[in-house]
């Protein structure tokens, strides 16, 4: 299912410049491409897990 989820991400990336994704550190690694090619469309947030 994630490479699914990713697969359709990175078309949707490359089809409409409208396209954004914010994403977890956590989820980066799945999404290195799609950052290389649309650096201001991806965006990685911090963890929201705080104490």
């Amino acid at each position: 299912m994630r490479e699914a989820l990713v697969t359709t991400v990175n078309a949707a990336l490359d089809d409409d410049p409208r396209t954004a994704l914010v994403l977890a550190e956590i989820s980066a690694r799945h999404f290195g491409r799609a950052a290389a090619r649309h650096p201001g469309r991806v965006i990685t947030s911090a963890s929201a897990n705080r104490p």
